[in-house]
């Protein structure tokens, strides 16, 4: 499939699941900040939807938070930071972090057009119509179909150049992927509860899993995503698999049907989640656009 700008997104969910103990050793606040910039980018360039964020029996809730916290500042575009985020002690190493550059933040640098996705800030609202900034020299004067408050982070569409007018748009209606969502669960029960308010086919990544590499097992793993409606794909940590972070009886309830070795024959003792992140989305991207025809 060739590049296309803007990017569509799927018509089926990927949910990765990371435990927040894969911060949780490393030693100062910039490797545990550049971590999480590694992972938003990651995920936003396969397209993922949903990141949980699992505060499992090897992590802190304080490392559970900040991963979650880095996250979503990633979300919000460049020209937005300064009038939303506060200046606290968590986002020291903030400068470090690379730049998501998805469809709503205007990577390109361009003059809104007709039909461009951004996302901007109320600054001034007149009830269902409002002045929005989206990062342009002029606001763009937006009519929505509901009450707009000042200070509000809305996701726009634009309708006119000249003079600039906007719309009020909803994230689940556009055809653009825009981000990740991100969620954060403190225990098991927590997770669960998440987990059954997504679709998707449950899928262990192990070394111990089955080698990623017959063609029946790939083909039969695309076809039962697209009939879960999506995937729902947990990681482990450093140094254990996810099924060793949590009890069986919790996976049980997960269900899950699929343990998968995304890198057979590896050639390290241990694989780095960012690494498993990469080699697991790379493979099941490539996957689902081949195996869906």
């Amino acid at each position: 499939m060739p590049f296309v700008w803007p990017p569509k997104k799927r018509d089926i969910e990927i949910t990765i699941i990371i435990p927040s103990s894969n911060i949780t050793i490393l030693p100062d606040l910039r490797s545990k900040t550049e971590f999480a910039g590694m992972l938003a980018r990651i995920t936003a360039t396969y397209k993922v939807n949903n990141i949980i964020i699992f505060r499992d029996k090897d992590s802190s809730i304080e490392d559970a938070n900040f991963l979650k916290l880095i996250l979503d500042y990633l979300l919000i575009p460049p020209y937005l930071r300064k009038r939303l985020v506060p200046i606290i002690p968590e986002l020291k190493f903030a400068g470090v972090l690379p730049p998501l550059n998805i469809v709503t933040h205007n990577p390109e640098g361009l003059k809104p057009r007709k039909g461009d996705l951004r996302e901007g800030l109320v600054v001034t609202s007149y009830g269902v119509k409002a002045k929005v900034f989206i990062g342009y020299s002029k606001y763009c004067f937006t009519q929505s179909n509901r009450e707009l408050n000042v200070n509000e982070r809305v996701l726009v569409r634009v309708i006119n150049e000249e003079p600039l007018r906007c719309e009020v748009v909803d994230a689940d209606s556009v055809s653009e992927y825009i981000g990740y969502r991100t969620h954060i669960a403190l225990n098991e029960r927590e997770l669960l509860d998440i987990l059954k308010n997504l679709q998707g086919l449950p899928i262990l990544t192990s070394k111990d899993g089955d080698d990623y590499i017959r063609v029946p097992l790939r083909k039969a793993l695309v076809k039962s995503i697209r009939e879960s409606g999506g995937a729902l794909i947990f990681f482990g940590n450093h140094s254990k698999d996810f099924n060793e972070l949590v009890g069986r009886r919790f996976l049980d309830e997960i269900g899950i049907r699929f343990k998968i070795n995304f890198i057979p024959g590896q050639g390290v003792l241990s694989v780095r989640t960012l690494e498993a992140l990469i080699a697991t989305l790379s493979l099941l991207n490539a996957d689902i656009e081949t195996y869906s025809t």
